[in-house]
C-alpha cells in the first residue's frame, strides 16, 4: 500500500505477469514491467512506460498503454489518458568520454537538449552498473537542461534523463550515456633537456 510518495518499478526476470499496487479509492490492474505512481494526499498519478495498466476509480475504467499516464484526484473518476514527455536528447559529455577532474576542474557538467513543455527535469547516476540497480545519485527539480555534480570518484558512471510536465507526470527515460571520471591530483613531470 503507497501512502505518500512515489514508485518507480522496472520490473525484470519477474515471472509475475501481474503486479499490484494498494491505493486509496483506486483499483489497478497492471500488466507492465515499467511504470511509476506518484501518491498525493488527494490525487494520484500513475505513468506507464511498457505493457497496459487498467486504472479504476468511481466505477469509470481507463487504460494506459505505453507512455501515457493518468490522475486520479479523491473521490473522482481517471482522467483520459494523457502523453507523457519524450525523452530528452543527451548532450554533454560525449558518450564513453573521459572527463579528468583536478584542483582547479573538481566538477563535471551534464547537459541535454531541452524538452517541449517541460516544467522540471530530473537525472540520476549509477556507479559502474549500467541496469540502474544502485543508484550514486539523484537530481530533481532541475529548472534548466543541465546539471553540475561534484564530488565523483573514479570510475565509470551511467547518466539519463527526462523531463517532468506541469502536472508532475515523469516522461520517458533518455537512453543511458557513460562517463570515464579520472582524479588526477598528480602534478605532471617536467624533463630539463639542458640548463
Amino acid at each position: 500500500s503507497l501512502v505518500k510518495g512515489n514508485i518507480y518499478a522496472l520490473l525484470s526476470g519477474c515471472s509475475n505477469k501481474k503486479f499490484k499496487v494498494n491505493l486509496k479509492g483506486v483499483k489497478t490492474k497492471i500488466k507492465s514491467k515499467s511504470f511509476w505512481i506518484g501518491q498525493k494526499e488527494k490525487e494520484v498519478l500513475l505513468a506507464n512506460y511498457q505493457g497496459k495498466i487498467e486504472v479504476t476509480a468511481r466505477n469509470a475504467t481507463v487504460v494506459l498503454r505505453k507512455n501515457k499516464g493518468t490522475k486520479v484526484r479523491e473521490a473522482q473518476k481517471p482522467t483520459q489518458p494523457v502523453d507523457l514527455l519524450n525523452a530528452p536528447q543527451p548532450g554533454t559529455p560525449a558518450d564513453n568520454a573521459a572527463i579528468y577532474l583536478n584542483k582547479k576542474n573538481k566538477r563535471v557538467r551534464f547537459s541535454w537538449q531541452p524538452v517541449d513543455d517541460a516544467a522540471a527535469y530530473e537525472m540520476e547516476i549509477s556507479y559502474n552498473k549500467p541496469s540502474f540497480d544502485k543508484i550514486h545519485r539523484v537530481l530533481k527539480k532541475l529548472k534548466s537542461p543541465a546539471a553540475t555534480l561534484g564530488s565523483l570518484k573514479n570510475g565509470t558512471y551511467y547518466w539519463r534523463v527526462w523531463a517532468v510536465d506541469k502536472n508532475g507526470f515523469p516522461g520517458v527515460k533518455s537512453r543511458a550515456k557513460v562517463v570515464n571520471v579520472i582524479n588526477d591530483t598528480t602534478a605532471p613531470f617536467i624533463v630539463i633537456r639542458s640548463p
